[in-house]
Parts: C-alpha cells; structure tokens; sequence
C-alpha cells in the first residue's frame, strides 16, 4: 500500500488548531511514558521508598501541570500558538546546546 503524499508532523501543517497540536503531544508522551515504564518494569528495576514518594507527587502534579497549561493555551491566539510554540522549541535547543 502507497501513500501519496508523505507523512508530515502535525506542527509542520499551518492549519492545525492548538488543541490538536495538544492533545497529540500529550497522546505522544502517554504511549512513550507507558513503554519506558512498562520495559524498566520487565527488566526487574525497582524504585527506592523516596522515589516511590517522588512517584506518588509527580502524577498530581502532571494534572495540575495540564490544567494550568491548558488555562495558559486559551489566553494565546490560534494565530500566534504557533510562534509560541516554535519560540519555546528554540529555547529548549538552545538549553540543550549549550548544556544547562
């Protein structure tokens, strides 16, 4: 079977709205998550009792993490979300670079 135009990423398509561009990063991060957990949890790593803990907060904190992002994604118009977003992704490679 043949495609017949190639597979592009969803920031590459200028028309794509802000909660689509969301929910696919989140979708991403799910299944990406879920395997490394899943793979570390068949190689017989554990977790210490602090990391346990560390566990336990960090999952709260990803709903409030969401819910304060999302508030913050209705304040940005669909025009500049992806300035935004591609200002961000700079940012983030330039920490990268230089190591920080």
């Amino acid at each position: 079977m043949a495609l017949e135009e190639p597979l592009e990423p969803p920031f590459s398509q200028p028309s794509i709205s802000k909660e689509v561009f969301i929910f696919t990063a989140g979708a991403i991060g799910v299944f990406v998550d879920s395997g490394r957990v899943a793979k570390y949890f068949l190689d017989g790593i554990t977790m210490e009792n602090n990391m346990l803990i560390a566990l336990a907060l960090a999952i709260p904190a990803s709903f409030l993490g969401a819910y304060a992002g999302k508030k913050l994604s209705d304040k940005i118009p669909q025009a500049k979300f992806r300035n935004v977003i591609a200002f961000a992704l700079f940012i983030m490679a330039i920490k990268y670079i230089i190591g920080q």
